[in-house]
């Protein structure tokens, strides 16, 4: 398993835990993040301040597939009660640098 996909698995496995400090650690500094129903955040603080408004443990449990690489890209997918969830997230050098979700 490539190291991307091995960050990949951290980066949801604490930002679920809610240990956000180190879910940001595997972040650029000007990650961005797009996803449904948020308005789209760039930034570090951007992001630790829109997890800290919402609980860990908030929303439907999605559990995501084995992750696939390609290029700079590691992809995720998951069904959850609000349909698929597709999981993109981007990478600069060792760190992500963008993560997007799309629904449907």
């Amino acid at each position: 398993m490539s190291d991307r996909i091995e960050t990949v698995k951290k980066f949801m496995e604490l930002q679920q835990k809610g240990d956000y400090d180190a879910a940001l650690e595997l972040l650029t500094d000007d990650v961005s993040v797009i996803a449904p129903m948020t308005a789209p955040m760039t930034g570090k603080e951007a992001v630790k301040a829109s997890w800290q408004r919402t609980p860990p443990s908030a929303g439907p449990k999605v559990d995501f597939s084995e992750p696939t690489e390609e290029g700079d890209t590691v992809k995720m997918t998951a069904s959850s009660p609000l349909g698929r969830v597709t999981l993109l997230a981007s990478f600069s050098g060792d760190k992500i640098s963008k993560v997007e979700v799309k629904m449907g």
